[in-house]
């Protein structure tokens, strides 16, 4: 079992998918959620990557306890299940959503938030000091400074799989914000987010602690760009790479869609 807890995001209610199983369903709004929820709490349970191939139709709508269920869920308006070639079925996107992975991106997500609330009180007690006085505390400790930099790097820090060689993974965690924040459109903060959340997907996976190699440093993780490696290339091993958009690990809750 990947844990006792699953994410729902608080729009899943109002999706257009949601409307289209009513309609099919002839159902109930609330029906549908409900459906769902157990469906997806069985999925989260009894699988591991969301891929029930020995499972048939009659099952999904047995642990959906709503009738037709299975086939609402593969029409054309809806596509939240897919049939596997070799038989039974299987549920999109799951490790975007389910399991251990999606589970440290919330608990990042979390993070990330209180590490905000906790640098926005930090700069109005700053703020509120004299300007000779705010210049001694920077000099004092070269490491901090009045854009929150370190900070932003303890946090990324802290999801790290592998904790060594830290002043060359502070170097590169420094350029690839930039590099990110440059190519990507968006803020240094969002970039940082983005890379955050990323690293914490990777230290769950089984990339991070190879049996077979010595596992990739922090600083060679930033280097190379991993962050924007597909996270299903982490768990399943595959030496391909593929890009990936990085707005996919800005710290929010997403639906099942």
């Amino acid at each position: 079992m990947a844990g006792d807890w699953i994410k729902v995001e608080a729009s899943t209610p109002s999706k257009p998918e949601i409307d289209a199983l009513a309609d099919i369903l002839n159902v109930s709004v609330n029906e549908v959620i409900g459906g769902l929820i157990r469906l997806w709490i069985w999925a989260d349970q009894q699988t591991l990557d969301g891929n029930a191939a020995s499972v048939t139709k009659n099952a999904i709508d047995r642990h959906s306890g709503v009738s037709g269920f299975t086939d609402a869920l593969l029409s054309p308006g809806v596509r939240w299940l897919k049939e596997h070639e070799n038989g039974g079925f299987v549920f999109p996107n799951f490790s975007r959503h389910n399991g251990q992975t999606a589970k440290q991106r919330a608990l990042t997500a979390k993070r990330v938030a209180e590490s905000k609330k906790r640098k926005g009180n930090a700069a109005s007690v700053t703020s509120a000091l004299p300007r000779e006085e705010k210049r001694r505390e920077y000099k004092k400790d070269p490491l901090k400074s009045p854009t929150g930099d370190e900070s932003v790097f303890d946090r990324f820090w802290e999801s790290v799989h592998l904790k060594t060689g830290k002043e060359a993974a502070r170097r590169a965690h420094s350029k690839a914000v930039a590099r990110v924040a440059k190519q990507r459109g968006i803020t240094k903060q969002q970039a940082a987010d983005a890379i955050c959340e990323a690293m914490a997907l990777f230290a769950a996976s089984p990339r991070a602690q190879p049996k077979d190699h010595s596992p990739i440093h922090p600083a060679t993780w930033l280097n190379q760009g991993c962050y924007d490696d597909d996270p299903t290339a982490w768990d399943d091993r595959t030496p391909a790479r593929r890009r990936i958009n990085l707005d996919d690990y800005q710290p929010q809750e997403v639906g099942h869609s």
